[in-house]
């Protein structure tokens, strides 16, 4: 029995986690959450809030974007080599994530969203590694 995790499931699991950070991002905008669990706990102002949880929701939905086509669960709209290189680059950004929320001052970024960083950079290795 083959229990390596096939690159659909891994781009499935991404794929939710990334939908449930998304909805976090939105939730953070809307104010509906104290925007000091996120970035460390350095924002200041609800100005810096804005634009740094606005490229983070961006990132977020290019990062669905590519896990999606990753796993064959949308079509490949990229040249292969073009999308093999984004989702190794999203996996370096996923693992440098990692060690960033490691260094954060807030408990919840650095125990709830460390390891999810990790697992999305797994998952995300697990992506590039799959032959189109």
């Amino acid at each position: 029995m083959n229990h390596t995790l096939s690159a659909r499931n891994a781009a499935r699991v991404a794929v939710v986690i990334l939908a449930t950070m998304t909805f976090l991002h939105v939730v953070i905008l809307l104010e509906l959450l104290p925007w000091t669990l996120v970035w460390g706990g350095r924002l200041e102002t609800v100005g810096q809030m804005r634009i740094f949880e606005s490229i983070a929701l961006a990132v977020t939905l290019f990062a669905c974007w590519l896990a999606a086509m990753g796993g064959e669960m949308l079509p490949t709209l990229l040249p292969r080599r073009l999308l093999m290189a984004l989702l190794w680059a999203m996996a370096i950004y996923l693992l440098l994530n990692t060690v960033g929320n490691l260094l954060s001052e807030h408990v919840v970024e650095r125990f709830l969203f460390t390891p999810l960083a990790l697992l999305l950079a797994l998952l995300f290795i697990r992506l590039a590694r799959h032959p189109r």
